[in-house]
């Protein structure tokens, strides 16, 4: 195979892999989307309702405004709280929730990074009628709370990692599965889409031994990663016990940015404008991968610069290649949308 069909070979999966990529990390942004969505689309609690109605309609309700911390020394010694949650049922048949804690929303962007998430070690019912179980098939740290018809009761539950007033989720059982359901289903399809592009990539480069493959391939394999850690399959292991799950996920966002610098510059060079820029670009990948394995080791800040870079770097390193891709070049022209794309899954 001569040199140029070689190139051309190189060029023409490159593009038609960036294509796939485009759809790939399309579907991860939308499996993000129902990630965060609980949350956000939890039933609010109007401010004079006193108690939970475990039989009301809304089928996922934030109690965070209805918890009150429990009247015994609070703070365990292990960092953990217990906080009171009163509880009714006005049907006439048992209703049954699922309790969830949620991550506060800025838990990754601490100076002291957090150890674990937020997570419910126990749970109790005043009345004896209450019945409480763990429930691990949606969770490790979920309970399921019967509450009888026509009954009133205090629940108290133990948090740990949680905010002074911690999130936490009554879910529909029903709702719950669902929703488990639809994640599972997106987080596949994301990662499989991601995992063939990186594979393909991964094969063009054994066989080219030709560096943009190469780069891509690791780009894939750490945005991978890093929704992989996102959606907490990563969390068991010695890995996450100095910088937490964030500084994990952090540590593969910022090898992720890392690898794109590199591939940017592979495919548009920013020597083609400003001729000193290399040396500066290269002290900007190694800075980012030094912040980056920080954040790995809980150091402090480090997570939260590590999402700063990562977010700041993806939006600049998009708009490049838009930039590059307006002024004539093929290349940048063909890998700006999914440069977008990813700009906006990574940060």
């Amino acid at each position: 195979m001569t040199r140029r069909a070689l190139s051309a070979f190189i060029a023409l999966t490159v593009r038609d892999s960036l294509k796939f990529l485009a759809c790939a990390l399309f579907v991860t942004l939308l499996g993000s989307v129902l990630l965060l969505r609980p949350a956000s689309s939890a039933g609010e609690i109007p401010r004079d309702q006193l108690s939970i109605d475990f039989a009301g309609p809304v089928p996922v309700i934030d109690v965070k405004d209805l918890l009150t911390t429990y009247g015994a020394p609070n703070q365990q010694a292990d960092g953990s709280r217990w906080y009171l949650l009163a509880a009714t049922n006005g049907s006439v048949r048992p209703i049954a929730r699922v309790l969830l804690a949620s991550d506060p929303t800025d838990a990754a962007v601490h100076i002291f990074p957090r150890r674990s998430r937020a997570k419910i070690l126990q749970v109790a019912g005043s009345d004896s009628a209450v019945q409480v179980e763990q429930v691990r098939a949606v969770g490790r740290h979920s309970y399921r709370v019967t509450v009888p018809p026509a009954t009133t009761a205090s629940i108290a539950i133990r948090v740990t990692n949680g905010d002074e007033k911690p999130s936490i989720l009554a879910w529909n059982e029903a709702a719950l599965v669902a929703h488990k359901r639809q994640v599972a289903i997106f987080l596949a399809a994301g990662a499989g889409l991601i995992a063939a592009a990186a594979a393909i990539m991964a094969g063009v480069a054994l066989l080219t031994v030709h560096p943009v493959p190469a780069w891509a391939a690791l780009v894939l394999i750490f945005v991978l990663l890093s929704r992989l850690q996102g959606a907490g399959v990563l969390d068991a292991g010695w890995v996450t016990a100095v910088g937490g799950p964030y500084g994990f996920g952090a540590l593969f966002a910022g090898l992720a940015l890392a690898s794109a610098l590199e591939l940017a510059n592979l495919l548009a060079p920013l020597e083609d404008l400003w001729p000193l820029a290399r040396r500066w670009s290269q002290a900007a990948t190694y800075a980012v991968v030094a912040v980056s394995f920080g954040a790995f080791l809980g150091v402090p800040a480090a997570t939260l610069l590590t999402y700063a870079s990562v977010l700041i770097g993806t939006s600049l390193l998009a708009a490049y290649l838009v930039h590059r891709g307006l002024v004539g070049s093929r290349a940048a022209r063909a890998v700006a949308p999914s440069a977008a794309i990813f700009a906006i899954v990574v940060a």
